[in-house]
């Protein structure tokens, strides 16, 4: 008697934990979903308020910012629903700066790096830009691609470099896939991260006060099941390793969003002459300009004055 009062007591103990474990799976699968899908949904989450007091925003002048709306046009994609803000230089120009803003801003906000570029020559193009890498590497043709072909397509002696922040380096590195034209000489990455997968566990719990694990693994399956992505298929090493094209990361020491040393691991494995790393000292994530710009502009000048040949 007493023997089959444990074998009850031992099954009953069995279901409440099968019960326990299966009501804390479930937790966790709809707590990714929602995760999962809030993330996936570009617009609404770079615009959250959550997502601005992570990532850090490049703050730019006012007199910058006065200047790019005074002398920027909007510019649309063929027969695309996509825009940019054009900065026409001299007539004689055939440069170009393609700058692709980090995943909370804006256009705008980059009024500082565009008016460098504009006064060493360039034209400035600046896309109202949703990083592809947000949705975990959806297929399709990558943004930049795209907007690459339209400065080429527009003028054939085009000499052009693209200045990813953030999402946006790394999105460019990753359309290095599609083949660039030759017309493309570099792309200067600031604060580029090589694994999404790492950068979501380090920041999830700041975002959405929920564990790392399994989350990230919950959400990732879900994303390949539901969407048809996820981030395996967000492979920034391999496209840097096969990238023909010179690249500079250039990374702050401080960076809370995405370690520096994933711009270096980026780096190392980057095999195309001319490619360059450099850290900003003291700088967090995007403020390498607003820290210390001097050196700053003295290594993307450098970077563009060894390549541009």
């Amino acid at each position: 008697m007493i023997f089959q009062d444990k074998i009850k007591l031992n099954l009953n103990l069995k279901k409440v934990l099968i019960i326990a474990i299966s009501f804390f799976i479930a937790i966790q699968v709809i707590i990714s979903i929602v995760v999962c899908e809030d993330f996936l949904n570009v617009e609404s989450f770079s615009g959250s308020d959550r997502a601005k007091e992570i990532v850090s925003i490049p703050i730019s002048k006012a007199d910058d910012i006065s200047w790019l709306k005074g002398k920027s046009t909007e510019v649309k994609l063929d027969s695309t629903d996509k825009t940019a803000l054009e900065i026409k230089n001299n007539s004689t120009s055939h440069s170009y700066i393609v700058i692709f803003h980090s995943l909370t801003t804006k256009p705008e906000d980059t009024a500082s790096y565009a008016r460098h570029f504009y006064e060493l020559g360039f034209n400035v193009l600046i896309p109202y830009y949703m990083p592809e890498t947000v949705s975990m590497g959806a297929e399709g043709k990558s943004s930049i691609y795209e907007w690459v072909s339209f400065v080429v397509k527009t003028d054939e002696q085009a000499i052009v470099y693209i200045f990813g922040m953030g999402v946006g380096g790394s999105s460019a590195i990753l359309a290095t896939k599609n083949d660039f034209s030759e017309s493309v000489k570099g792309i200067i990455c600031d604060s580029a991260y090589s694994d999404v997968k790492d950068v979501f566990k380090e920041n999830i719990s700041k975002l959405y006060g929920v564990l790392p694990f399994p989350t990230v693994e919950f959400a990732s399956a879900y994303a390949k099941l539901v969407h048809n992505c996820g981030v395996s298929q967000v492979d920034v090493i391999s496209s840097a390793r096969n990238s023909s094209v010179p690249i500079l990361y250039i990374h702050g020491t401080e960076d809370s969003v995405v370690p520096v040393g994933q711009s270096n691991e980026l780096y190392e494995v980057t095999r195309a002459k001319g490619t360059e790393h450099e850290t900003i000292h003291g700088a967090n994530h995007l403020q390498g300009l607003n820290t210390n710009s001097e050196k700053y502009w003295r290594v993307v000048d450098e970077f563009i004055r060894n390549t541009i040949d």
